[in-house]
């Protein structure tokens, strides 16, 4: 299963690199841009699948992303002041 699981999910980085790249994203922020989409996905996928009180995926999407950027805004603070 986890197997399977690997493979879906590079698919579709596989997928959303190809979209991306044809919209001139490239290079590092390609690949960031990629490696964060794919845990925002697995992420809220992850939590829709353990809520036990049948939550809407798009708010926890919604709670993942807003993790995600205080998380990203945190580290980019945290480099300027380093």
């Amino acid at each position: 299963m986890r197997e399977r699981d690997l493979l879906k999910r590079q698919s579709q980085n596989e997928a959303i690199t190809a979209a991306l790249s044809e919209r001139g994203l490239d290079g590092l922020t390609l690949d960031l841009v990629v490696a964060l989409i794919g845990l925002a996905s697995h992420a809220t996928y992850t939590r829709w699948i353990e809520a036990s009180d049948g939550q809407d995926v798009a708010l926890l999407a919604n709670d993942v992303l807003a993790e995600l950027r205080t998380t990203t805004t945190n580290l980019c603070a945290g480099a300027v002041d380093a």
